[in-house]
């Protein structure tokens, strides 16, 4: 991302060797990662540091992976979101979709083609740019 301010992404699962395995191949990419393995945590990390997007698993512990994007938006309508799930056939519920959030920033896992976050963020964010 050379010549870009580098661009921070919150990975969001509470599988612990998917959330670190794909915050390290975005780091790899040039994103500034974090991890975090509860909805509930992932908002005490964006608090103090708003992200630029977030990777979201839906079944999480707690607060699900919708009810968190539905949160993080109310706080900072512009963060982009990807939704990374095993849920066969999800589609984006009718609130996701108010948001912006469509079936082409749904990933399924097990994602064999990680690059496909890579192009996903760029497209996402570029359409934020300032």
């Amino acid at each position: 991302m050379s010549g870009e301010r580098t661009r921070s992404v919150l990975v969001v699962d509470d599988e612990a060797a998917v959330c670190d395995s794909l915050a390290e191949f975005l780091a790899d990419f040039g994103y500034e990662c974090a991890t975090a393995a509860s909805a509930e945590e992932a908002i005490t990390r964006f608090e103090p540091h708003p992200f630029d997007a977030v990777i979201v698993d839906l079944r999480l512990p707690g607060m699900s992976g919708e009810a968190l994007i539905a949160a993080l938006h109310r706080r900072r309508p512009e963060t982009a979101f990807l939704i990374h799930t095993g849920a066969p056939g999800y589609q984006p519920s009718a609130e996701l979709q108010t948001i912006g959030i469509g079936a082409d920033q749904v990933f399924m896992k097990p994602q064999r083609d990680l690059q496909a976050f890579d192009r996903a963020l760029r497209a996402l964010l570029s359409k934020r740019e300032p």
